[in-house]
C-alpha cells in the first residue's frame, strides 16, 4: 500500500473514540477512512488521489461504489483505497465519478459503530502503521 497523509480531528480522540496510545510511533491500528469535499463536480475523469501541499487534502477523483440514501452514506473508491461520507445532503449514486479538493480523515466511529452493518456496505477497515 502507498503512503497517505490522513487527518485526525482532535475531538475524535477527546470523545474517546480511539485510545491515543493506538497512534504511537511503531504501533498499527485498524480504522476506516472518511472523506469530505467542500465542493465537488460530477465528471468522467480517471480515478486519482493526488497529494497537495496541505497534508490530508487531496486533488481527487473518486467513483461512487456504494450509496444508501436511507442510511445517508456514500462510498468512493480512489483505486487503492476507499472511503465513506456520512451525509444527508448527497444525491450521489453508484457509478458517479466526482472531482474536487477532498479531505481524507480517520473514521470518527460512524463506520465502526453502525455503518458497517448497512446491507451492501463494502468493507472499509484498513490496518495502518505509523
Amino acid at each position: 500500500m502507498s503512503s497517505f497523509a490522513i487527518g485526525l480531528s482532535s475531538w475524535i480522540l477527546a470523545d474517546g473514540n480511539y485510545d491515543a496510545v493506538e497512534f504511537a510511533v511503531g504501533k498499527s491500528v485498524k480504522f476506516a477512512l472518511e472523506f469530505w469535499f467542500q465542493k465537488y463536480s460530477i465528471c468522467d475523469e480517471p480515478i486519482r488521489l493526488s497529494a497537495t501541499d496541505k497534508g490530508c487534502l487531496y486533488d481527487a477523483v473518486g467513483e461512487c461504489v456504494f450509496s444508501d440514501i436511507e442510511a445517508k452514506v456514500q462510498v468512493l473508491s480512489f483505486g487503492e483505497i476507499s472511503a465513506y461520507r456520512y451525509s444527508r445532503d448527497s444525491n450521489l449514486k453508484a457509478g458517479d465519478r466526482v472531482a474536487g479538493n477532498m479531505y481524507l480523515g480517520i473514521d470518527h466511529f460512524a463506520y465502526y459503530e453502525w455503518l458497517h452493518k448497512v446491507p451492501g456496505m463494502p468493507p472499509l477497515m484498513y490496518e495502518w502503521a505509523n
